[in-house]
């Protein structure tokens, strides 16, 4: 048999070959797992490769502690998972970010008389065709990887309705570890013709990274 090209030998070394697919697109990244089983048992051992593929939860705060700052910078910007757009155009996050001011405790007399502070969180906003125009069937197909997808990183843990520019004071649905495309669509089944705006799409929104989670 003929020796081993150094390509071969980088390649079958699991840490060297996270390094070359974590420069690989997220779509190229998905798609390298049909390559053969030591691609595909690398990439799901990976937990930087399941963060790139939107599979496993970032947990990386999105800013720094506040320390004494009043009006801290938003920090970095959180990530749409844009396969999942590519892949169903009906679905079109975007970010933005909104000032949120935070109120002391009343309980709390020494907290009441602080100063409030002002901190940026940055929100997930949702347009999704109601259903069952939607293309329900391509996700709810059970071996679906974008089914286990987060729709952004970090994870959007709630999603509220909004119709004529109105959010719902209660999510549609929460989800503590993050909401997956899969937790999308199968919520969305259960939603009423009401909730559907004029533009014959639900629209949805929600904190993504919000300050009061950091450490």
């Amino acid at each position: 048999m003929a020796a081993p090209t150094p390509m071969h030998q980088v390649l079958q070394l699991p840490e060297l070959l996270e390094i070359v697919l974590l420069n690989l697109s997220q779509r190229d990244l998905l798609l390298s797992q049909r390559t053969n089983t030591h691609f595909r048992s690398t990439i799901a051992s990976s937990p930087k490769l399941q963060r790139a593929l939107f599979l496993l939860a970032d947990t990386t705060p999105l800013q720094p502690p506040f320390a004494n700052t009043l009006t801290p910078h938003p920090g970095r910007k959180p990530e749409n998972n844009r396969l999942l757009i590519k892949a169903f155009p009906g679905v079109l996050p975007t970010t933005s970010h909104d000032l949120i001011r935070t109120i002391p405790s009343a309980s709390n007399p020494r907290e009441s008389h602080s100063p409030t502070i002002d901190y940026y969180a940055w929100s997930l906003s949702i347009s999704f065709p109601s259903l069952p125009s939607g293309p329900a069937s391509a996700v709810l197909e059970p071996t679906a990887s974008w089914r286990r997808m987060y729709l952004c990183q970090p994870p959007c843990k709630a999603l509220h309705h909004v119709k004529r520019w109105r959010r719902s004071k209660k999510p549609a649905f929460e989800r503590q570890e993050g909401i997956t495309m899969g937790d999308f669509v199968d919520e969305a089944i259960g939603w009423g013709e009401g909730l559907v705006s004029s533009d014959g799409d639900w629209h949805l929104e929600g904190i993504v990274g919000c300050a009061e989670d950091e450490p």
